[in-house]
This record gives C-alpha cells, structure tokens and sequence, in this order.
C-alpha cells in the first residue's frame, strides 16, 4: 500500500527553479500537475494505480458499503438500524457534505470519474507505446466510469421504469477530464445507455485471461456487472444469460463459503478493493454488517428473507435470522 500512495504523493511534486535567472519567470500555474507528471503509458499506468487507492479508501462512500446499500434502502428492501437513519426518514440536509449525504456522494463519485476519463484520454494518447497493455488499462477505467455513474443514477434519480420510456431525468453522464467542460442532466434512458455502452466498450478491451486479478476491475467483474445493470433496467433474460457465464467463469456458494469470507482466502469475489489499513486477515463489510465479528449495521425485510428461503438449499439460508443480539 505505501507503493500505491506513493503515486499519489508523486502526483503532487513541484519541479525546483534552475539556477539561471528565468526564477524571475512566473509559474504558470494552469497546467494541472496531473498533466506535467502523466508523459506516457507507465505513468498513465501509476495515475491508473492512484484511481485504485482512492477505491480502496475506508473514508470513500462505495468502499464504506453503507451507501452501496441506498437503492435498496430507498426501496424499502432493507433497514438501517443505526447508520443511515436520515436517507431511510428522508431527513439529509442538502448543506452536509458528509460522505454519507448527497453533496459528499455526489462529489466523491465525479471526482473518481474524472481520474478515469483522464486515464482514458491517456491511454489514447500514449497506445502505440504498448497496445495490449494501453487496451487493459482503458478497459478497467471504462468499467470504473459505467460502475460510478450506475451508483450516482440510482442514487439521484427515480428508477429506471418509473416512466414508460424512462425519459424522467438522471444525472449528468461525463465523459471528459475536462472540469470548465459544461455538463448537463440526461434523461435515466440516456445514462442506462451510456452505462451499457462503456461496459461493452471495456469487454472489448479487457483480457479474458486476467480475470484471476480481482484487485483490478477485470474481464468477469465488468460482465457482473452488465448483468446487474440489465436486471435494474428488468431485462432479465439479459441479466440472467451473463450471470450464468460469470457463474461459469467464476463459481460461487461451493469452496470456502462462508467460512472464508471477506478474508485474503476467500475464492469468490469478482473484484476487491483492500482497506488502506488492516491490523487482520479480516476484510470488513457493512453493506449486511461486519461478517467477521457479528456486528450488524442493516437489516433486510422478512419478505428479502422469504424470497431465500423458498429455496432450502440455498447456502445463504445460514445467514437467516428471526432475530438478532443487540449490538
């Protein structure tokens, strides 16, 4: 991890003044030190590094897991027990700029798909240096930027069949790194599209023999998550047709489950982001609660827990309670 950071640190350095008279000159201060450090495919490839460590960090609302969980909060599909009690009471303050309200999910979100877009500006630019590895990289960031605005249009905007030809309005889709660029709401047909668009686009570029990395956004995680993005837009044959090749590709519920769970060992995920600091094996998760340790942050509604148990061989079946021991 202290290599990771260090792409970031690099990111931020100054050059020195020589020691000709020019200390007289001006530093012209609009060239984005992003811009004077990015001269070619490697350093794309560390900016790319930077994107990842921003993911991984505990403090980032996608990483957290509580806001993970705001559709099928708003949705009335699971209930906070302590955290999140004002977007389930409807109760957020359009001035709070924590991460767990609009102004610091909105913020934090663009922010990541900037850094992506500048990835794929990039790796347009600097391709002949390497294409098979300039193709991998723009892949993940392609995904990367479908993945942000899937989260940020589920957040901000009504569901995808809310009207008819889901014409209702959305969220602003950004495709450049370009800040002063004007950006505009689309409607939530045109995000979906959008989405759809890039994920393909990042299939076409990511290598199928990769996808044992799970620390990057690999060939099986962007079909994942295709596939769910088609089940939010209820094209379900769609939805079930790439679950079942991930499924292929990747089997789940059958080695290590649950026991190795959010561990290193664990043999499942698609794709994970390591905290920034870990004193054990354990990786956390607050999207249904801290595995590991019992603790239980939100609860999902007895007809969520119905729907499993229809179907007693269902492993999950084992994660069911009537109740829980306080916290």
């Amino acid at each position: 991890m202290k290599k990771s950071i260090g792409y970031l640190i690099i990111l931020l350095s100054f050059f020195g003044l020589s020691c000709k008279k020019d200390f007289l000159e001006v530093i012209d201060k609009t060239k984005l030190l992003k811009q004077g450090y990015v001269v070619d495919l490697k350093t794309t490839v560390h900016y790319m590094n930077g994107v990842y460590v921003l993911l991984a960090n505990s403090n980032q609302a996608y990483a957290d897991g509580f806001n993970l969980s705001y559709p099928e909060l708003m949705a009335d599909n699971i209930k906070p027990r302590f955290v999140l009690t004002e977007n389930y009471m409807w109760n957020q303050r359009a001035d709070d700029p924590s991460i767990n309200n609009g102004p610091g999910l909105w913020n934090s979100y663009y922010k990541n798909i900037r850094a992506c877009n500048f990835v794929i500006e990039k790796t347009e630019e600097y391709k002949d240096e390497d294409i098979a590895k300039a193709a991998n990289i723009k892949g993940q960031a392609l995904a990367i930027r479908a993945w942000m605005h899937f989260l940020l249009v589920n957040m901000f905007a009504q569901s995808y069949n809310y009207t008819a030809d889901a014409s209702h309005l959305g969220i602003p889709y950004v495709r450049t790194s370009d800040i002063e660029e004007p950006i505009n709401r689309r409607s939530v047909a045109e995000v979906y599209h959008s989405i759809i668009g890039d994920l393909n686009d990042a299939l076409q570029l990511l290598p199928v023999s990769e996808i044992s990395k799970r620390h990057v956004f690999n060939y099986v995680t962007a079909k994942a998550l295709l596939a769910r993005v088609y089940l939010f837009k209820e094209e379900f044959t769609k939805a079930k047709n790439l679950s079942r090749e991930v499924l292929n590709a990747v089997p789940m519920m059958n080695m290590n489950y649950p026991d190795k769970l959010y561990t290193s060992q664990e043999t499942e995920a698609l794709f994970w982001a390591p905290p920034s600091k870990s004193v054990t094996d354990n990786y956390t998760t607050t999207f249904m609660g801290f595995y590991t340790s019992g603790f239980v942050a939100i609860l999902a509604t007895k007809n969520i827990a119905q729907l499993y148990r229809q179907y007693p061989s269902d492993r999950r079946n084992a994660w069911i309670r009537d109740s829980i021991t306080p916290s």
